[in-house]
């Protein structure tokens, strides 16, 4: 199971490389095809992408269910640091893409994009939400498994499970739960929760200087 979880973040961040060769090949057009046979083989090949990711999301969280009536209490915990750790490096290359084609579709329109921008933004959080659903049901197994080992209350279940689904929070809480009440991987977290400081920090530097740069 642990290769499925690999092969799940390997088949995500490979989404942005496909995604430029697509289009770079699209406009050099080297097979000189015009109207659908040359729209079809993207449609196809973004359609082949999107049930492959589809196909081994929904295996990886059925195979959550069976990993805890089993009660693998390790090989739950590694799926679920593979999944979460894994994603950072995605999400991190995901929004510099959509921020490149934000800013391509801000300058190509003049602006008129804005009006529909809460739209695109919400369409694009909600398929990006979508993906870390496998992670997000080895969170909720892991966070039953320690509620089932005595070492969360209730409310901690709620509260967790709830985190588990949410951007960013869902990474802290994965190293919360494996370094604190499982005692393994903390150095992973350790790693992990600096990295999250540094991209505070950055952000909350660049957010002053662009701030400062519209005064």
């Amino acid at each position: 199971m642990i290769k499925l979880c690999i092969g799940y973040i390997l088949l995500l961040c490979a989404q942005v490389p496909v995604a430029v060769f697509s289009i770079s090949t699209f406009f050099a057009n080297p097979l000189g095809l015009s109207g659908v046979s040359l729209v079809a083989p993207y449609g196809l090949l973004a359609l082949i992408y999107s049930l492959a990711v589809l196909g081994l999301g929904c295996k990886l969280i059925a195979d959550s269910f069976l990993i805890y009536k089993a009660h693998n209490v390790q090989d739950c915990l590694r799926c679920l640091m593979v999944l979460k750790y894994g994603m950072i490096p995605y999400f991190i290359v995901n929004f510099l893409w959509l921020s490149l084609w934000a800013f391509i579709l801000l300058i190509a329109t003049r602006g008129t994009v804005l009006v529909v921008a809460p739209i695109l933004l919400l369409t694009a959080m909600f398929f990006t939400w979508l993906v870390l659903l496998p992670g997000g049901f080895y969170g909720l197994q892991v966070v039953r498994l320690t509620k089932k080992e005595g070492n969360l209350s209730r409310l901690g279940c709620l509260v967790h499970g709830i985190l588990q689904f949410c951007f960013f929070l869902d990474v802290l809480d994965c190293a919360y739960l494996v370094a604190w009440k499982w005692k393994c991987g903390k150095l992973a977290a350790i790693l992990v929760c600096l990295f999250y400081c540094v991209g505070v920090v950055l952000a909350f530097f660049a957010f002053t200087r662009f701030s400062a740069s519209l005064s």
